[in-house]
């Protein structure tokens, strides 16, 4: 049966996303594990969920309202990234691997967010 989530790519991209990215805060010094890492990985985790959940509203308006909250979270991580460089938590070339991922994301999600399936 399934989901009518699981069909979108952008959601499939995130969900891999967020499995690196718990992977790699994982490994970072405990003095950010609970805090920095802790806020990636809820934002992380928000971008798939909130896909889902906005694939399961009914109503386009309403649909829309979660797709945006995803892509803040998308932009949120991104931010959280930078702050792991400068914290040398991250390399820089790691950060834009990370950055590339996002901003596909982000373009994915503008698609659903002006009424396109991704």
């Amino acid at each position: 049966m399934g989901f009518p989530f699981e069909t979108l790519g952008v959601w499939r991209k995130s969900i891999a996303l967020c499995s690196d990215l718990y992977r790699t805060v994982d490994s970072w010094p405990s003095s950010l594990r609970f805090s920095l890492a802790d806020q990636v990985k809820r934002a992380a985790s928000s971008v798939p969920a909130n896909i889902a959940e906005g694939a399961g509203r009914y109503g386009s308006a309403d649909k829309r309202r979660f797709y945006v909250i995803a892509r803040g979270s998308v932009f949120e991580i991104a931010s959280h990234l930078q702050v792991a460089t400068e914290a040398k938590c991250l390399t820089d070339d790691r950060r834009v691997e990370y950055w590339i991922k996002l901003e596909e994301l982000a373009k994915m999600l503008n698609g659903l967010i002006q009424g396109n399936s991704h």
